[in-house]
């Protein structure tokens, strides 16, 4: 067996185990993890130390199933209401997540939106109280409230736009998240501070999973029956589209 071959077999055994070992300091340290991968798939044999090479293979194989495409994580998003309560979320996620709900558009770019995070048990346990629809969200391990300008028309489609895309960029790094739009408005605004010019539109909650979700499949429609070409009633035909 070359030795290539090799070391990549005992990489597959040891990954998780320095999977552990590694935490999120460790890969600032790889960031040139990826050629040195391709380096090994593509048989050269300047490899370097094996140790090196070894916690190289683990960290670009950590982070490449971790990181999803735009799509894979959209037909793979599902809404959870259990969460584990004994994982944490780190900072770098939670960051991540309030960054997506800034960059995603608004209404003539107004930017109405503001997002109020929330990690404290006992906050969450008035966000849950001040709900009617949303009593799971004491068991999250972080929320959002998520306000926006009831004075602008399009103020719901940009609430919906922010919370898809904080929830993408959640599930993008193995979180998932629920929301619930059952608020008890005078009761928020009170335990939160909510300014009279702003509506409690809706709260996130985010946590990974308490049972592993990853394979279900969504019961969705197919796309022959929403779907339509040119004009409604003409049945989409894929062989039919052409470059544009």
């Amino acid at each position: 067996m070359r030795i290539d071959k090799l070391i990549q077999t005992v990489c597959g055994l040891l990954e998780q185990y320095f999977q552990v070992l590694l935490d999120s300091n460790s890969r600032k340290s790889f960031r040139n993890s990826d050629s040195l991968w391709g380096n090994m798939k593509s048989g050269k044999r300047n490899l370097g130390r094996p140790s090196l090479l070894i916690s190289q293979y683990v960290l670009t194989s950590k982070m490449k199933n971790i990181k999803m495409d735009a799509l894979e994580c959209i037909k793979t998003k599902l809404d959870i209401s259990e969460f584990d309560p004994d994982r944490k979320i780190s900072a770098e996620v939670k960051m991540n997540v309030l960054e997506a709900a800034r960059m995603t558009g608004s209404g003539v770019n107004s930017q109405h939106w503001r997002f109020v995070l929330v990690q404290d048990k006992h906050n969450l346990r008035k966000l849950a109280r001040d709900s009617t629809t949303g009593k799971w969200i004491e068991n999250c391990n972080f929320a959002v409230i998520l306000l926006t300008n009831p004075s602008l028309k399009f103020h719901q489609i940009d609430a919906g736009r922010a919370a898809q895309d904080m929830q993408l960029a959640a599930w993008n790094s193995g979180v998932g998240s629920r929301f619930f739009t059952g608020i008890d408005a005078q009761g928020l605004a009170g335990d939160f501070g909510i300014p009279r010019d702003l509506s409690a539109t809706l709260v996130l909650g985010f946590g990974y999973p308490r049972k592993n979700i990853k394979g279900k499949k969504k019961n969705r429609k197919p796309l022959s029956e929403l779907s339509f070409i040119e004009s409604f009633g003409n049945k989409l035909d894929p062989t039919k589209l052409s470059l544009s």
